[in-house]
């Protein structure tokens, strides 16, 4: 049994079970029998009928005499259906009721799972690592159980205190935080004690109001750039549109390789960073290779690339992109990037028809320069102009020494807007377009109809079977017509993947793994040629993005494929109204910077047998197309390569009865040549001079770090022919390797031990020959 006394314990420990609880805003029209208690709440007991009332400050209590069921509950009833002063409230107060709130359990873990995730963020807002906002999530609320007075109140980390902390503690170091809420809790205790909460009553809802809006335009800047896929997306869309115009194939081609390869490189990749689609370059030797209105080819070459670098991820073979020196690559991307520079001058002066060979272009443009289209230029070169201007304002910070929270977004604005150049350009011109249409002007020249919808779900046409035009190709025909793409597409595919991942994981400090690169483009393009895409690769301009914004994990490539298909979905109509001028400022600010002139420069004082590399790529490519440039590219580097092994360094020495014959590295089947016309000029050199003493002859092989067959032969048949004509032979210092070989080549032919013709150090040598080799080595 309650009694008035019981009522009042329990309520001071809030365990109010057993009790009915009623709230009253006026005790006064309430009445309460013969006693009279203050507006609050009213504890009654179940059981005895024992009444406590508790004032709205919660300050004090009082006990009321007991009241009969008939005079409490039903006056208040008539009374709160009048005129709502008193109401009955159960459960809403009394949240520690495990009988009539059975549902708290439940309550409280949708509370955390609201808590953890937004801890996480909060702490990222806050500049600290985000295990620091589950940190700073469970000891609040614990402390606020015990010592709060709120029913509803969360402790925990918010957006607007994570925004100040970053504010005030502008460092890497967490101390900074934890020391700042340390002296927070330490000041807001002190003027509990001193009663100074009526402080805060001097900030006004309107200076309240106006901080807190701030605070969210300021936090909601800062994290636009953690929308990763959306970023990229708003630069994929019109960089794909513009790549596959550069391919030789209609715009939403661009936007069919854009949303399948970031897809499967999400689940398949091992760079955080990397992202894939069209490139210039791809696109460029993808025109080179499917020269045909119809898309079929390029298709085709899609799944084809896809096939063979699955199988060199299978069979092991990415090393064979090693044979591709930096000069090859360099001198072969500056080539693409002024062809397709140079193709892109036709939409900019609005001159058609244009021929594909780069120096027949130049020649054409300057004898047709009289047709350019003045509203195509004047479009395309203030797009170009506008593209230049914010990509170099990209580099620049504005009062990056100002750390205060306004400058902040200042300039993640300034850097959402020059990340977004390209979407922002087109999408500037085509309203200008979109305008000057409505009033029946078109002066542009427009990409045309974009199919609204989602590319269809086929497997690759390896024949085409046009019944409109009676055009008709075989199957070997379209792999004819391809020819070498099989092998370059491929490997230049990797080639750029594989550098652009490797360059951002050294500078984000992770590591790749190159076959599984390999697998994953391959498994991008095959999958991606069942969506009418083209040959895709990595692309460095959006990667940097993608770095830029501190990527964790490849997952953006979700959001970017998702914004990609919405954009085909719904977007495909207004991409009519894009002029082609625009799509080629932007493939032009994209590309020309890609043309590395320093590197001739740099090879002229460092190494000029690379510089002739690298103008032979440069000018073949030129000349004759990329795809034979890249071609004779490589051999003449293999050339350059092999040079020194047809011609290496031996060098001789004589010193009385002995000479030593010194070699610079390796020993290979192309040098066999020349080591027997240093044996000829030795002892043309000895029989000039007139002596008939046999000679000791040293082979030093110290240097020698690998020996080929052929190689060992000659060492081995040179040994037999001066030993033949009584001559003392040595080989000298040779390695494991080269050791064991020439022992088992020497015991082949003669049968015989060769440890007293194998001598392992100078030591021993000098033993043998009293320091003859001390003295001339």
């Amino acid at each position: 049994m309650f009694t008035a006394n019981d009522i009042l314990k329990r309520v001071s420990r809030k365990a109010t079970h057993n009790l009915s609880i009623y709230n009253i805003d006026d005790n006064k029209n309430c009445p309460t029998g013969s006693g009279h208690c203050e507006a609050g709440i009213l504890y009654k007991s179940k059981s005895t009928g024992a009444i406590v009332s508790r004032s709205l400050d919660h300050t004090s209590f009082q006990i009321c005499p007991s009241l009969e069921e008939s005079d409490s509950l039903e006056s208040c009833h008539s009374i709160s259906s009048d005129s709502s002063h008193c109401f009955k409230s159960r459960l809403q107060s009394n949240y520690y009721n495990l009988e009539e709130n059975s549902s708290w359990l439940f309550k409280s873990i949708t509370v955390a799972l609201t808590v953890i995730p937004q801890g996480m963020a909060y702490a990222l807002v806050a500049g600290l690592p985000a295990e620091y906002g589950l940190y700073s999530s469970f000891v609040g609320p614990l402390i606020y159980t015990l010592l709060g007075t709120s029913k509803d109140i969360t402790m925990g980390p918010t957006a607007v205190m994570s925004l100040i902390v970053a504010a005030y503690s502008q460092s890497k170091y967490p101390q900074y935080a934890i020391m700042l809420c340390f002296c927070c809790g330490v000041t807001q205790v002190l003027m509990a004690l001193f009663q100074l909460g009526f402080l805060v009553n001097f900030f006004s809802h309107s200076v309240i109001n106006a901080f807190t809006s701030a605070a969210s335009a300021i936090i909601a800047v800062s994290q636009l750039k953690d929308i990763l896929g959306i970023t990229v997306a708003l630069t994929v869309i019109p960089q794909g549109m513009a790549y596959a115009l550069v391919a030789g194939l209609p715009a939403e081609y661009g936007l069919y390789s854009s949303f399948v390869g970031p897809l499967i490189y999400t689940l398949l990749g091992t760079s955080k960073d990397i992202t894939m689609g069209p490139t210039a370059v791809m696109s460029l030797i993808v025109a080179a290779y499917s020269q045909s209105k119809y898309p079929q080819y390029a298709i085709m070459l899609c799944f084809c690339c896809g096939v063979t670098q699955v199988l060199m991820a299978l069979f092991q073979l990415g090393f064979l992109v090693n044979f591709f020196s930096h000069s090859v690559i360099n001198a072969f991307t500056s080539a693409a990037s002024a062809i397709i520079a140079v193709s892109q001058l036709k939409d900019i002066l609005g001159i058609p028809h244009l021929p594909r060979e780069f120096f027949h272009q130049i020649f054409e443009i300057g004898h047709r320069i009289e047709e350019t289209h003045l509203y195509d230029l004047c479009l395309g070169s203030s797009c170009l102009i506008i593209l230049l201007a914010l990509r170099n304002l990209n580099k620049f910070d504005i009062n990056s020494s100002n750390k205060s929270m306004g400058w902040q977004a200042i300039r993640k604005s300034k850097w959402l807007i020059c990340t977004s150049r390209n979407a922002i350009v087109v999408l500037c011109a085509s309203a200008i377009v979109f305008i000057l249409h409505i009033h029946h002007i078109d002066p542009f020249r427009r990409v045309g109809i974009v199919p609204e919808g989602m590319p269809p779900l086929a497997f690759p046409s390896f024949s085409i079977n046009d019944s409109h035009t009676n055009f008709t190709v075989s199957t070997v025909e379209m792999f004819e017509s391809v020819a070498t793409g099989l092998v370059i597409v491929p490997v230049m595919g990797l080639l750029e993947s594989i550098a652009i991942a490797k360059a951002f994981a050294r500078k984000n400090n992770y590591r790749i793994d190159p076959t599984q690169e390999l697998f994953a483009i391959g498994i991008g393009n095959v999958v991606a040629s069942f969506f009418s895409s083209y040959p895709i690769t990595g692309s460095f301009s959006r990667t940097a993005v993608n770095s830029q914004c501190g990527v964790a994990t490849p997952l953006s490539g979700v959001f970017t494929a998702t914004v990609v298909i919405l954009a085909l979905l719904f977007l495909a109509p207004f991409f009519h109204y894009i002029p082609k001028a625009s799509l080629a400022a932007v493939i032009i600010s994209a590309v020309i910077f890609n043309f590395d002139y320093k590197i001739i420069f740099h090879l002229w004082k460092v190494k000029k047998s690379d510089l002739f590399v690298v103008l032979t790529t440069l000018i073949t490519s030129l000349v004759f197309g990329i795809e034979y440039g890249i071609i004779i590219g490589a051999i003449v580097s293999f050339a350059v390569l092999l040079g020194p092994m047809a011609n290496p360094n031996i060098q001789h020495k004589f010193f009385k009865d002995t000479v030593i014959f010194k070699f610079g590295s390796g020993f290979f089947f192309p040098a066999v040549e020349k080591f027997h016309d240093s044996i000829d000029d030795a002892f043309y050199t000895y029989r000039k001079s007139g002596s008939e003493i046999k000679l000791t002859i040293i082979f030093d092989l110290s240097n020698l770090w690998k020996v080929d067959f052929t190689g060992v032969l000659s060492l081995v048949e040179t040994y037999r022919y001066l030993s033949k004509a009584g001559h003392t032979v040595h080989f000298l210092g040779a390695n494991f390797e080269v050791e064991e070989t020439l022992s088992n080549e020497l015991k082949y032919f003669s049968k015989s031990d060769s440890s007293s013709i194998l001598i392992h150090s100078i030591s021993d040598c000098n033993a043998k020959l009293n320091n003859v080799v001390t003295t001339n080595l």
